[in-house]
């Protein structure tokens, strides 16, 4: 399989923020039956309220900065693909910025005692402080929420393991899990190897602020909804473009019609709450760190905050949950 010799190709080295990854499978894991990987056919169900659901995200667009933004080197996450000889660090499930007490993170440490997490890793900035650590000879990922190092000891205060990634439908088992779904947030990234290559071949993640507090939908397994407006949108949903789309002629940058025909071909999924309507970008400050050039300079073709602009997001539409049969 092509994920397998990358993952052979990798496993001989650490690579920092997967730069040096020798193809665009390099970080796309989980079964090809998982929510990230499988594509969605031509014909779909809709959700019952799919007309008042993409009402509601374009209403947050319009509300909230007036863009769909790409969160890029804050509020997003970098990777560290690390090689088998990568020390494991016994991680702490609890640190100053941990905002509740250790007694709620039982099970937690466990899953933390043995991390592969480079001594000079960087989480990402903003109040999340994520970070994931994918160990491909090991099939291990680790995806880490308010990562620190303090006191000379690798800290976080909550976050999950998937112990083979490759066979993995990609949802972290309640209530693990550094996204507020349960949804992986390595799945769900744009990848900087996606845009280098010019194919996003996988769903993408959204984060909305006005989340539905009542509850979530599958692939959903938990959610930090706060919404209680009726039209808010669950944690789960799937928004896609129709395939009769025709994306060539929308006037729009070439990183943008990727990103579009991965929504048409994969689908978009609610799979957090954030301040703006924003997808989630591979963080690539550990190459910055480096002293090499942000890479989303030339690759998004503008700047994060606007790159999307003139995507038409009042023509997508909600999957329904139980989605093989219907009409888009």
């Amino acid at each position: 399989m092509r994920i397998a010799l990358c993952a052979l190709l990798l496993s001989a080295v650490i690579v920092l923020g997967a730069a040096a990854s020798s193809s665009a499978a390099g970080l796309r894991l989980f079964s090809k039956h998982s929510v990230f990987n499988e594509r969605l056919p031509r014909v779909v169900a809709l959700a019952p309220d799919s007309a008042a659901l993409v009402r509601s995200f374009v209403h947050q667009v319009r509300t909230h900065s007036g863009h769909v933004v790409i969160n890029t080197t804050r509020w997003s996450a970098p990777v560290y693909v690390v090689g088998p000889e990568q020390p494991p660090v016994a991680m702490l499930g609890v640190s100053s910025i941990c905002p509740r007490p250790g007694g709620v993170f039982s099970g937690f440490r466990e899953l933390i005692q043995a991390v592969p997490i480079p001594a000079g890793a960087l989480p990402a900035q903003g109040s999340d402080k994520e970070a994931i650590v994918w160990q491909p000879s090991s099939g291990h990922l680790w995806e880490l929420w308010r990562v620190l190092s303090e006191a000379g000891r690798w800290t976080a205060c909550w976050g999950g393991e998937i112990e083979n990634a490759y066979v993995s439908d990609g949802v972290f088992p309640a209530p693990f899990g550094a996204g507020a779904s349960g949804l992986s947030l390595l799945g769900g990234q744009i990848h900087i190897e996606d845009l280098e290559h010019r194919a996003i071949y996988h769903a993408l993640e959204v984060l909305l602020p006005d989340t539905a507090s009542s509850g979530f939908v599958w692939p959903a397994d938990r959610s930090d909804g706060v919404s209680d407006a009726p039209d808010a949108i669950p944690e789960g949903t799937r928004f896609r473009f129709s395939p009769r789309l025709d994306v060539a002629r929308l006037h729009i940058t070439p990183a943008a019609r990727e990103i579009v025909m991965a929504i048409q071909r994969y689908g978009m999924i609610v799979g957090d709450t954030g301040g703006e309507v924003a997808l989630s970008a591979q963080d690539p400050s550990p190459l910055i760190a480096e002293g090499r050039p942000n890479p989303y300079s030339w690759l998004l073709g503008g700047d994060p905050y606007d790159a999307l602009d003139g995507v038409p997001w009042r023509l997508l539409a909600a999957v329904s949950p139980q989605h093989p049969s219907g009409r888009f």
